[in-house]
């Protein structure tokens, strides 16, 4: 209906009208992930934070990961704006250049974050294993700094 509303009212052809509606749910549908996942992820730290630490002490991690969420978010943004002016005014970047190399500095950030991701253990063995211990499939694959006896100490 809103696209024929839109090839009346500005006279578009009919089929370039649906390729717009079409573009703007495809828009609309990538913000609902996004938001989804931002929620998602917002709504699962409690429930980590008590899983990995305990639920005596999720109140001051909870309200730290927020603060640190907080101050990444202020920063992120004045960051992005800050080079993005540095690009486009200073050295007379093109717009649509500016914004793609902004997003090379975002995606290396999201990279870091997978890897440090990857590196929390949740495994209680690893947790406690003296050193650093990682393990797939109850298997260890990494170990930092410890011993092998005291490693296979801390397996019994």
């Amino acid at each position: 209906m809103v696209s024929d509303v839109l090839a009346r009212a500005f006279k578009l052809n009919p089929p370039f009208a649906r390729k717009v509606i079409f573009f703007c749910t495809f828009f609309r549908a990538e913000i609902w992930i996004l938001t989804l996942c931002y929620g998602g992820g917002f709504g699962t730290i409690p429930a980590f934070l008590t899983d990995m630490f305990g639920a005596y002490n999720i109140g001051a991690l909870h309200g730290f990961i927020l603060t640190a969420w907080s101050i990444a978010g202020v920063g992120g943004g004045l960051g992005f704006t800050s080079h993005y002016n540095e690009l486009v005014k200073v050295q007379h970047v093109p717009i649509g250049e500016a914004y793609i190399q902004n997003i090379h500095w975002i995606v290396a950030t999201v990279i870091v974050g997978y890897v440090a991701l990857f590196c929390v253990r949740t495994n209680p063995i690893d947790r406690f294993a003296p050193g650093y211990q990682y393990s797939l499939c109850g298997k260890p694959v990494i170990r930092i700094g410890a011993k092998k006896d005291d490693a296979l100490r801390c397996q019994v």
